[in-house]
């Protein structure tokens, strides 16, 4: 037969098919798969091979059925290769594709064919295609080879440059020939420094000498490539006067490197494994071909340091380096050394090691530490220093320290070349270190230290975070994950002390919120409103601590132990205090406390009622004399009321008395009277204007005011005098400086609208945060939980994915907790790549994407279960499956998919993989209140709200679907709201639309 050579456009749109599942079928597939086409493989039984790249091609689907003839389909299909090795199937094949006009090919059949298949050259955009129209496959093969011999693995990036510099060309060089003969030198130009492997490193000695091992290792098994080092200057290199963090953390000793594997400039980028971030763009890969150096840190101390008849050892550096100057380049090094040394003074070092070297011995430092890798890869002379080399396990080293780390640009020839070199023991401590610090997202700022030790059958690892203990952990091949996840949580404890603020849940800080929403555990006290504790996360571990003059209380030592009890459990802790955890909230004495127990914390202050409250009584603790304001007041005192009828801290009432300006007293109601008499005892005229503001910056706030005379009196008779209060004496208790309304009623008419939102913690924080924009009041309600259902998990855990052509998701919860299955039972997610994946909406499809980076195939546009069924019929319909729909699914719901499902006979298995249940107590402490407005986002809410008790008093209910809205009348409620759609989105837009 004559063959006329041709290429074809493989549409998008349009698919191959290939008939038969062995090894000429998988032949055909991996000629094809480069041409990023898609292909649809139907056979009964399929090649081991050809099943492994099923699940690892997202462009691969295979099917396990006979094959039928209206498959054959030109709507659907490009081409079709007939490979079974039945010869009436084939001949079948044939026949049909011809009388649909469609191409095909039929393996060993060249009378059945209408296209044959040549031998493929690829390299980018350069396709050669070689034939001997059947007559001699060998000499095919031999011209191939000798082809890709000929062609560099750049040949296609080399001819894009081309392509660009030619269309530049056509104005300055007009000639053709003159034009060609150009482009021909410079592709020769290109071929011959295409043959050379570029290597990039920084200009040190220490970065060269690492380059020359790297090269070394290349050169033993590729003895005639020619290899090139290109020296890059780097930002770490250039500022040597600041401390890494403060100029971009490790990123600047990679960063221009990067770029120039991305340019091209090079090949390979050589890097101290330790200065190469935890998280590299998905573009490089990072390999590792030679042996770990020495990873541990040593003590390098001046002889002269220490007096001539002492020796230093690990053991007295305490006593021997007790005050001295120690150079340190990091956090980590700091933070190990002080626990060595605690009392030793600390300094910056930084420098290429023989310029820290030099400086040690000018006496700039009493001592340094540096890596003992780079000192044995220099051979440096130590003869003039004392020298000491702590254990892993007591001075950990940094994550990949002594590791020579290779960068390459991912699927590069490059990154092909170092794969056959891999040491694959280095290259998976490497990989359990930085996963690691990953995992507490830990960089050059943070003092965290992460070391890998292969020990027989099992990996130690030694790690700290901050100022934690040193943690060891065991680590075998089939608990690596999961004994890191338990480890990076261990090195997560942490301890946050917080003021809440002055009562008013918004004069909370951000940063206070942020902790709020994220913790393990809240410790509170008395004074803090009960919404802000709703605003946890589902989980949260709610401890009351509270203290209040007159009731029983904790006693300060139990609550140190508590947060320490807590904390030492692996638990990220919130310490939670109203207004200022240093304004006579005893924070000091808990982080003493947490300081002597070794465990890290961190202070965020909160607004003080001290000001705060004055403020919002229209008080202002300090103001100008002038016109307006005949008596000033410079300076105020705030004083505890507890102890104020005795001295307070050397301050006595005579002091007081004397003080001319504002004086603020806290938790001072219960002592109010003899306040009052002390101050005009020693001197304080009794018409000083005194306020008392109660329940400060909240709804229910109360002003009263009077004198030093008058005002315990005045209180006696006022029943809104309650705690918590604050007196404020002084000229400045006379003013209020709100406007003609009140603050409390401005407040209120301004957020005339109150918002009971119900729900998981997760959909009231969604809701919550929407309505911010809206002048609305919003109580969060999360009275449903979510709990996985473990035997049911478990079944996620061992199905056989391969048996399934749908995946269902109604909702963000069984997403969740679906993929967490799938990733604790450590399958790669691409076992789904011939699932097609079906979401209830837009919100349940963006949540997919967001956290786990898949699409959904089929969304409705109506968001609700009965078009969800409608729209995967249709799919089911239009593709080549044998369809079997798994839906993992709440326990609790409506059944209508699975009823449509059934209804038109489509296989499918419901696994409920979670329940929702009541949260009672989230429930127990809403309260029915003139709400407005009060939301519902489930039928399973619905019922679970109004079984428990709830009431919604006058408040309008608003449902965010049908479903929703059948349950509410199930209980009576007729007059209710409907979202257009439903999502968070509609419940808000239906209420703004009504506010």
């Amino acid at each position: 037969m004559s063959y006329f050579p041709a290429f074809i456009d493989l549409q998008e749109e349009k698919k191959i098919l290939i008939v038969g599942g062995g090894k000429t079928a998988l032949h055909k597939v991996k000629v094809l798969l480069p041409f990023n086409v898609s292909i649809d493989v139907v056979a009964i039984f399929m090649n081991e091979q050809l099943v492994e790249l099923g699940k690892k091609e997202e462009k691969l689907t295979l099917y396990k059925k006979s094959f039928y003839d209206e498959m054959i389909s030109p709507d659907v299909y490009h081409l079709v290769i007939a490979a079974t090795n039945n010869r009436v199937v084939n001949h079948r094949i044939s026949t049909l594709c011809k009388a649909e006009k469609l191409l095909v090919n039929v393996v060993d059949d060249p009378e059945e064919c209408t296209f044959i298949f040549p031998s493929i050259v690829k390299r980018g955009d350069i396709i050669c295609g070689i034939s001997s129209s059947g007559t001699c496959p060998p000499v095919t093969q031999y011209i191939k080879e000798k082809l890709y011999d000929l062609l560099p693995d750049n040949i296609g990036d080399i001819t894009e440059h081309l392509g660009i510099l030619r269309e530049q060309m056509k104005e300055d060089i007009p000639d053709h020939k003159q034009r060609s003969a150009a482009l021909k030198n410079e592709l020769e130009k290109e071929l011959s420094a295409s043959k050379i492997l570029r290597i990039g490193t920084r200009g040190s000695a220490l970065a060269l000498r690492q380059t020359n091992i790297i090269i070394d290792r290349i050169k033993q098994e590729y003895p005639d490539m020619d290899i090139e080092v290109v020296k890059i200057s780097t930002k770490g290199d250039r500022v040597t006067d600041r401390a890494l963090a403060e100029i971009g953390g490790k990123g600047v000793f990679v960063e221009e490197i990067e770029h120039r594997l991305l340019s091209g400039d090079i090949d390979i980028a050589v890097h101290s494994g330790k200065d190469v971030p935890s998280d590299i763009d998905e573009h490089f890969a990072l390999s590792i071909i030679t042996p770990r150096a020495n990873p541990l840190d040593i003590i390098l101390v001046r002889k002269d340091v220490i007096m001539k008849d002492q020796q230093l050892t690990i053991d007295n550096m305490k006593t021997v380096l007790s005050g001295k100057l120690i150079g340190t380049s990091s956090p980590r090094r700091e933070e190990m050394i002080r626990r060595f040394v605690p009392d030793c003074r600390t300094r910056m070092l930084r420098g290429n090691v023989p310029t820290r070297l030099d400086k040690l011995r000018n006496g700039e430092y009493d001592a340094i530490i540096l890596a003992a890798a780079g000192i044995e890869r220099l051979g440096a002379d130590l003869s003039d220093f004392i020298v000491l080399t702590p254990s892993a396990s007591q001075f950990v080293p940094a994550a990949a320290q002594g590791i020579i780390a290779c960068e390459t640009c991912v699927n590069s020839k490059a990154y092909d070349l170092l794969q056959d070199l891999k040491d694959e023991e280095v290259q998976r401590v490497f990989d359990i270190e930085r996963a690691l610090l990953l995992s507490l997202d830990a960089d050059c700022k943070d003092a965290v230290g992460a070391h890998a030790q292969v020990e027989e059958d099992k990996i130690n690892v030694y790690a700290f975070f901050g100022k934690t203990e040193i943690f060891k952990v065991e680590l075998h091949e089939e608990d690596t994950h999961e004994k890191l996840k338990e480890l990076s949580k261990k090195l997560k404890t942490f301890v946050f002390i917080v003021g809440a603020g002055p009562g008013n849940p918004q004069y909370m800080t951000i940063k206070a919120q942020e902790i709020l929403e994220n913790c393990d555990v809240i410790i509170y006290d008395s004074l803090i409103d009960d919404s802000l504790l709703k605003k946890c996360k589902a989980n949260c571990e709610l401890l009351y601590a509270g203290k209040r003059a007159g009731l029983h209380s904790m006693k300060q030592d139990d609550i140190n132990e508590l947060i320490i009890k807590k904390a030492r459990e692996g638990k990220t802790v919130l310490r939670l205090k109203g207004g200022d955890p240093f304004v006579f909230g005893r924070g000091p004495e808990e982080c003493d406390a947490l300081t002597r127990a070794g465990i890290p914390y961190e202070l965020v202050p909160g607004v003080t009622s001290a000001t705060a409250v004055p403020l919002s009584a229209g008080i202002p603790v300090t103001y100008r004399k002038e016109k307006n304001f005949p008596i000033g007041s410079r300076a105020f005192l705030v004083v505890t009321g507890h102890t104020a009828a005795h001295t307070v801290e050397g301050i006595d009432f005579n002091v007081l008395a004397q003080f001319d300006g504002t004086i603020v007293f806290l938790m001072g109601l219960s002592g109010l009277k003899i306040i009052a008499k002390r101050l005009i005892e020693c001197g304080k005229k009794k018409e000083t204007p005194v306020a008392i503001i109660c329940n400060g910056t909240l709804e229910k706030q109360h002003v009263l005011r009077g004198t030093l005379e008058d005002i315990a009196f005045k209180a006696s008779q006022d029943e809104k005098v309650v705690s918590p209060g604050i007196i404020v004496v002084g000229s400045a208790a006379s003013y209020d400086l709100r406007d003609v309304r009140s603050w409390y009623e401005d407040h209120n008419e301004k957020f005339k609208h109150k918002i009971a939102v119900t729900g998981t913690n997760y959909f009231c924080r969604r809701m919550a945060k929407g309505l911010k924009i809206y002048p609305v009041q919003v109580t969060r309600v999360p009275h449903m939980m979510i709990e996985p259902l473990k035997d049911q998990v478990e079944k996620i855990k061992q199905l056989d994915y391969s048996h399934y052509s749908h995946i269902v998701f109604t909702g963000k919860n069984a997403i969740q907790i679906f993929f967490d299955a799938i990733l604790e039972a450590k399958k790669d997610i691409r076992i789904l790549n011939q699932v097609r994946i079906a979401a209830i909406g837009k919100e349940t499809s963006d949540y997919l994407y967001n956290h786990y980076h898949i699409r959904a195939d089929i969304v409705p546009d109506e968001y609700n279960s009965h078009a969800l069924g409608e729209k995967i019929i249709e799919d089911i319909k239009s593709h080549l499956h044998d369809s079997r729909v798994l839906i993992p699914r709440a326990k609790r719901g409506n059944n209508v998919l699975s009823d449509l499902l059934k209804e038109k006979g489509i296989d499918f298995d419901e696994i409920s993989i979670y329940d929702t249940l009541c949260n009672k107590e989230a429930l127990s402490m809403f309260k029915e209140k003139d709400y407005d407005f009060i939301t519902f986002a489930s039928a399973e809410g619905v019922h679970a709200f109004f079984m428990h008790g709830g009431h919604i008093g006058t408040a309008i209910p608003v449902c965010i679907g049908d479903y929703t809205a059948k349950a509410l009348r199930q209980y009576g409620k007729t007059n209710y709201l409907l979202a257009d759609k439903a999502t968070v989105e509609g419940l808000i837009e239906i209420i703004a639309a009504h506010l």
